[in-house]
């Protein structure tokens, strides 16, 4: 057997702290229960009775202690070593098995080898299941606020676990809609910004970060394998002064700088095994704004549709389809399967003109799908949704149209997040559909079964809303919150999650037929953790962002707020604290 190195030992009440044994390495850990911003929020050791605190780690299996409420927990030994994480959950009832209350995870933290170093531990224990202000960790009475109001921004997470900020838009300085006259939502009136933040969940306090090099604004930003945030396209300007713009720019965290520039142009010859009509076709990347960007766990991303604008600032459509490849940092079109002349197989280029489309990560990061948007003359975009996979050892990335269906209808402004372990479903929310109403039901869409298609009737009317922001959460249920109803001009608080309860994928070969596969699933529709269903954010907002922090919280930023009169781009935060993962 392996002999332990230094152990050290953790001794805490809850609310304050105390020291370790001389003998082993101290370590001091503080408790954070302070809430702001919030009052319809519980305190997150209101109707805790016990609590189970866990020290985990990759080289160590969890070492948990259970304590009553108003006592101390300690360890005895904990080997040390690097990224511990303590988890504190508060429970009504026996820890473990009763009703879970409250929740708080550390940043990961060191245990030396040396006894005289001092360790410090914060962790923020937060009512479960509830959307709250996030008090900074220097003064827990203080609630943390963005640098800079903004909506139409970008969140990306670090692999630091920190989160950019990007670009965004405001009104101009003294345009408001406090007249009625609707100055501050005219987007002739909006600002777009070069300014960036980080959120820091260290200290959950957001501060200035590196300004890009260009203002921007409903742009995309993806993060890649190597760490870099590839920033590509946006709009800036006012008016018929309105551009789209065709450039990216890098953000490195390491050093924190910003760099890049045009797209440049490639020549783009036919996958091995496939005809093109025009075999070498030489590609020029186009100005594009509100398209859909996302990128796959192979650092391949694809870069959809889009709008310019022309010199008297009128909207063009983008119908082109790219892909980078992050090992060669060229974009190529994006082909799918066709029919020659001759009957035969092939592919060919793939178009695909939308503009605001969600997008999502699906069978595990394998496959990426574009959902929704529409095509800027009172039409949708068909079909409904896309998937996009790079095949092993390709030189392509393949287009895989699903068609429209009772369940699966166009909209646009939805909201789509990958559903469930196995990563194969996905939960496309709200938008509004081809008649110009909001959609009135959810669907949930099997990515490895074509035409498998799941329909959930929702009767409350108030889940009717564009551009929420949806999500998965750690347990692989999908959260589903925000949104703006166009029809009245009033936001949307709301949030719901969706849970797979079954899930079952047969494939087999029935006689005299070819392959053949079905799916079943259910999955239920539930209220945010321990709320009322239904209820949800701190603030009504759209046009915001929801980023999964590595503790698997939710963070929320700006936005615009709107009551039907007043448009108000805002500078909160929130963080929803979900229920663990079982």
């Amino acid at each position: 057997m392996t002999p332990l190195r230094r152990l050290a030992c953790i001794s805490v009440a809850l609310l304050g702290c105390s020291a370790c044994s001389s003998r082993v390495a101290p370590i001091t850990v503080t408790v954070l229960t302070k809430s702001c911003g919030s009052p319809n929020v519980p305190a997150p050791t209101d109707g805790v009775t016990n609590y189970q605190a866990v020290i985990t780690a990759p080289d160590l299996s969890p070492i948990t202690q259970t304590f009553a409420a108003g006592s101390a927990f300690s360890f005895a030994e904990i080997p040390s070593g690097a990224d511990r994480v303590l988890t504190l959950t508060g429970y009504a009832g026996e820890a473990g098995t009763g009703v879970v209350k409250a929740w708080g995870q550390s940043l990961p933290f060191d245990v030396p080898d040396n006894a005289n170093s001092p360790v410090s531990v914060t962790l923020v224990l937060r009512a479960a299941g509830y959307f709250a202000g996030v008090p900074t960790i220097a003064d827990p009475t203080q609630c943390a606020k963005l640098s800079t109001p903004r909506a139409g921004h970008t969140a990306t997470l670090l692999p630091d676990g920190r989160v950019l900020i990007a670009g965004g838009f405001q009104p101009f300085p003294g345009v408001s809609d406090l007249d009625g006259d609707g100055g501050a939502s005219d987007p002739r009136n909006w600002s777009y910004l070069n300014t960036t933040e980080i959120f820091d969940p260290a200290t959950d306090t957001s501060v200035p970060g590196p300004s890009m090099p260009s203002s921007t604004g409903f742009h995309g930003a993806t993060l890649l394998t190597d760490g870099t945030v590839l920033v590509t396209g946006g709009q800036d300007g006012t008016g018929a002064g309105l551009q789209a713009t065709s450039d990216f720019v890098d953000f490195k965290p390491d050093d924190k700088t910003w760099s890049g520039g045009s797209m440049v142009t490639t020549d783009y010859m036919a996958p091995d095994g496939g005809v093109l009509p025009n075999p070498r076709r030489e590609f020029i990347p186009v100005a594009r704004s509100r398209h859909a960007a996302v990128a796959d766990s192979k650092g391949h991303m694809v870069l959809v549709g889009g709008v310019d604008y022309d010199s008297l600032g009128g909207a063009v459509l983008q119908p082109n389809a790219i892909w980078l490849d992050e090992a060669t940092g060229i974009f190529t079109p994006i082909v799918h399967a066709i029919t020659l002349a001759d009957g035969g197989p092939g592919m060919g280029p793939f178009f695909t003109g939308r503009v605001n489309a969600a997008t999502t990560q699906v069978l595990g990061g394998l496959a990426v799908a574009v959902v929704g948007g529409d095509t800027l003359d009172g039409q949708l975009a068909d079909p409904p949704v896309i998937f996009f996979q790079h095949p092993d050892d390709a030189g392509y990335m393949l287009a895989l149209p699903l068609g429209p269906s009772d369940a699966n209808p166009p909209r646009t402004h939805a909201a789509a997040a990958s559903l469930g372990t196995s990563g194969h479903l996905m939960v496309i929310a709200g938008g509004t559909t081809s008649d110009g109403s909001l959609a009135t039901f959810t669907s949930v869409i099997d990515s490895t079964v074509a035409g498998t298609q799941l329909e959930l009737q929702l009767t409350d009317t108030g889940r009717r809303r564009n551009d929420a922001c949806a999500v998965t959460l750690a347990d692989s249920s999908v959260l589903v919150a925000g949104g703006v109803n166009p029809l009245t001009g009033i936001t949307s608080g709301q949030a719901e999650r969706y849970v797979e309860t079954h899930y079952d994928y047969v494939q087999n070969l029935p006689d005299g037929g070819g392959p053949y596969s079905d799916a079943g699933a259910q999955v239920s529709l539930s209220g945010v953790g321990n709320q009322a269903p239904f209820d949800g954010m701190v603030t009504d907002r759209y046009l915001h962002t929801c980023t999964v922090l590595q503790d698997g919280s939710v963070l929320i930023t700006g936005g615009v707020q709107r009551d039907g009169t007043h448009f108000t781009v805002l500078d909160s935060i929130e963080l929803y604290t979900p229920l663990p993962a079982p």
